[in-house]
C-alpha cells in the first residue's frame, strides 16, 4: 500500500505576514488618532459642565432644604467650586463649605469656563437666583474650539439650572 505524503506546512506566521499586519493596524491607528482626541477632549468638557451643574443644583436643593441664602462660588482659576451658607443663621450654622470641589478633580486645565453674570450663583430659601440681572451662564470649551463642542450651563431668574449646547438651533431640545 502506497501513502503520500503531503509536505508539512510551519506552524505560525512569516516576518512578511506579521510586517504587513503591523503596518495595517499602524495605518488604522494613524487614521484613527485624530477622532479619538475630539472625542476625549469633548468629553473632558462634558464631565466639567456636569460637574458645574451639579454643584448649581446641590447650592439649590440646599437653599430650599436649608429655607436660607446658598450660594454656588466658582473657583477664578480653573473649574473648582464650593457650596456654602451666605450667612450664619439658625439652619447654616456657619459659612464653611457645605460641598466643595477642586480644579483638580476630573477636569483637565486645559478646558476653559467662561462666566456671564459672575463667579457666584445665591438661592434664596425659595430656591430662586437672588442675583440682580436675572441669571447666570458658563460656557465650558476646550483648548482647540474649531474642534471641541462647546456647552454652556445657564441658570435663570427661578432658579432653573440647564446644560444645553449653544451650537444647535431653536427646534433641538439641547439648543440654549
Amino acid at each position: 500500500m502506497l501513502t503520500a505524503t503531503l509536505p508539512q506546512r510551519p506552524d505560525g506566521f512569516s516576518l512578511l505576514e506579521l510586517m504587513v499586519a503591523l503596518a495595517i493596524i499602524g495605518l488604522f491607528l494613524t487614521l484613527a488618532m485624530p477622532a479619538v482626541t475630539t472625542w476625549v477632549m469633548n468629553t473632558r468638557i462634558r464631565s466639567t459642565a456636569e460637574s458645574l451643574s451639579s454643584g448649581l443644583q446641590l447650592a439649590r436643593n440646599e437653599a430650599v432644604r436649608r429655607n436660607a441664602a446658598v450660594e454656588f462660588v466658582l473657583d477664578p482659576v480653573g473649574s473648582g467650586w464650593q457650596v456654602r451658607c451666605k450667612a450664619v443663621t439658625p439652619a447654616c450654622p456657619n459659612t464653611d463649605p457645605i460641598q466643595q470641589r477642586a480644579s483638580a478633580e476630573g477636569s483637565a486645565s486645559d478646558i476653559t469656563i467662561t462666566p456671564a453674570g459672575g463667579l457666584t450663583a445665591e438661592f434664596s430659601g425659595l430656591g430662586m437666583l437672588t442675583l440682580p440681572g436675572g441669571g447666570v451662564n458658563l460656557d465650558i470649551d476646550g483648548p482647540i474650539a474649531s474642534e471641541s463642542r462647546e456647552l454652556r450651563v445657564t441658570v435663570g431668574a427661578g432658579g432653573n439650572v440647564r446644560l444645553c449646547d449653544p451650537q444647535t438651533t431653536a427646534p433641538d431640545p439641547r439648543a440654549c
